[in-house]
């Protein structure tokens, strides 16, 4: 399953409306679906990259509709320090053992969730849409950056979006991620094939210590509003796998961004 693709640092070339439905740009990873606070009505084609002219330090300028990424005071990923402790309960997760469709976004690898797939957070009941997973991390724990960091994107009846994050490392074999990294060879721009995975097994059931900061997209158009909810415990992957990931996709990061005086909670153990 080793690709040859170039990776994420690459130029990329996306189509801002309709992205929705391959990426999460919530800084989550790259996508975004029409209606979410991801999408946008432009309609002209953007060049944008994690490096060079068109990397994470230039996307404000590359286009009005990314301005948020330049002047925008709640961006994501950060560094997550001294979180204030609350009596909050963390997210109750349930998700079940389904189907899922693999898209190649251009920026990610992209998991589509079927209808079902359900997170309630303080008493809010969210949707999962999709996940995708991006090497190295880009949220830092204490200055850590982890092997890996998955995002799963998610909305409520409101039509607020939540990004579930969940950290990698390096370890002992996923046989509940073997599926999706059996099925990242798909072309730029094109949907692999649904594939049975257990939705259920991928993440923690019942997530501990869960860090939650308001932030944004982590790709352009770099959208606020987002609610972030990070588990601080991560799960882990072997070598191969993770090597198998990084050959389709590596280095897709947005660098940490300044914390401008938001208020990080973490819930009750």
């Amino acid at each position: 399953m080793l690709l040859s693709a170039p990776s994420k640092r690459a130029s990329v070339v996306v189509t801002l409306a309709g992205s929705a439905a391959l990426v999460l740009l919530a800084g989550c990873s790259s996508s975004g679906s029409a209606g979410s606070p991801e999408s946008s009505t432009a309609t002209n084609r953007v060049e944008w990259s994690y490096s060079g002219a068109t990397g994470p330090e230039n996307w404000a300028s590359l286009s009005p509709e990314f301005a948020t990424c330049g002047s925008g005071k709640e961006q994501s990923p950060i560094d997550i320090v001294n979180p204030k402790q609350t009596g909050d309960p963390n997210p109750v997760v349930a998700y079940t053992a389904t189907q899922a469709t693999v898209v190649n976004s251009g920026h990610d690898l992209d998991m589509l969730s079927p209808p079902g797939n359900k997170m309630t957070v303080n008493g809010a009941a969210f949707e999962v849409e999709e996940a995708h997973i991006h090497t190295p991390a880009e949220t830092l724990l204490n200055g850590k950056r982890f092997d890996g960091e998955i995002h799963v994107k998610q909305v409520n009846a409101d039509h607020k979006y939540s990004v579930f994050t969940l950290f990698v490392t390096t370890g002992a074999a996923n046989a509940a991620w073997q599926p999706f990294i059996e099925a990242a060879d798909v072309a730029v721009g094109a949907t692999g094939e649904k594939i049975s995975i257990n939705w259920g097994q991928l993440f923690p059931t019942a997530p501990r210590a869960t860090i939650q900061y308001p932030g944004s997209l982590t790709t352009p158009p770099c959208t606020e509003g987002v609610s972030w909810l990070v588990d601080p415990q991560p799960i882990t992957m072997s070598q191969s796998q993770l090597d198998a990931l990084r050959a389709v996709y590596n280095n897709n990061d947005r660098p940490v961004q300044p914390l401008n005086g938001r208020t990080i909670t973490q819930d009750v153990k």
